[in-house]
């Protein structure tokens, strides 16, 4: 019998491989938790916050697109998901729901950690919740690093201050050269051949987020949802399973 449960919350969470991780992680270690991932219409979003408070049972949940930005509000945000606009982890106490953003810290503690080596010139495709919160940490742990954001349209994007407080600029698709960048990285909602880039050699520097079906990247989803994963589960049980790392996501792109 499951005596604390945690979720995924999302527009369409049906194919995530989360579930998958973190169920995995409770048997590892013998607890007594579930997790399970729960597809939501926005304008439900704030019932379901209020009601998921009132359940004893409920200790934390993620968040993914497109509420990352939205569920700031319902939550005592610590100070990095406070500058980066968003996050991706709840965890409850005392009645009360505080939230983080760890997709950045476990893009570079895991999933970036080899492609950051000697890379100076980095460009970040998308300029949302994920993408800041790469740059954000990227920039914390190597404070050197060029990094420049792609948009479709840079004069339309969110959280302008975010980026000039940084010093990060933003420029149109348009004018994206591979060859420019010791490290491209996709953070978009399509995979990175989708984009359809002018470009006129093989970008074969490329970093996914995306984990179905994209081709062409030498790392990518599967990389940053296990390495996001274990500092969740961290943060929703104090046990450390960063050894678990390499094992975990094997079984993703088994499952995959």
């Amino acid at each position: 019998m499951f005596t604390d449960s945690f979720f995924l919350l999302g527009g369409n969470v049906s194919k995530s491989l989360s579930p998958e991780i973190y169920n995995f992680l409770f048997k590892h270690f013998n607890l007594k938790m579930n997790y399970s991932g729960f597809s939501i219409d926005k304008n439900n979003f704030e019932s379901l916050i209020n009601i998921l408070k009132k359940i004893p049972e409920i200790k934390g949940f993620n968040i993914t697109y497109p509420y990352k930005e939205h569920a700031l509000k319902f939550t005592l945000p610590d100070a990095e998901a406070k500058i980066i606009g968003g996050i991706n982890t709840i965890v409850k106490k005392n009645n009360d729901f505080y939230s983080f953003n760890t997709d950045g810290m476990g893009f570079v503690k895991f999933a970036g950690k080899n492609y950051l080596k000697n890379t100076n010139s980095i460009a970040i495709l998308g300029t949302g919740i994920t993408g800041r919160s790469i740059a954000y940490n990227i920039r914390k742990k190597y404070a050197d690093s060029k990094i420049t954001f792609f948009s479709r349209n840079k004069t339309n994007i969110q959280n302008k201050n975010f980026f000039n407080s940084f010093f990060f600029d933003i420029i149109n698709y348009e004018k994206f050269n591979c060859s420019d960048f010791d490290l491209i990285i996709n953070v978009t909602p399509v995979c990175f051949d989708d984009l359809k880039l002018n470009m006129e050699t093989f970008c074969g520097k490329i970093f996914d987020i995306n984990y179905f079906n994209c081709k062409n990247s030498y790392g990518g989803g599967v990389d940053l949802l296990t390495g996001q994963a274990l500092l969740n589960f961290e943060i929703f049980t104090g046990i450390n399973a960063d050894n678990l790392y390499e094992q975990i996501k094997t079984n993703l792109l088994e499952v995959e």
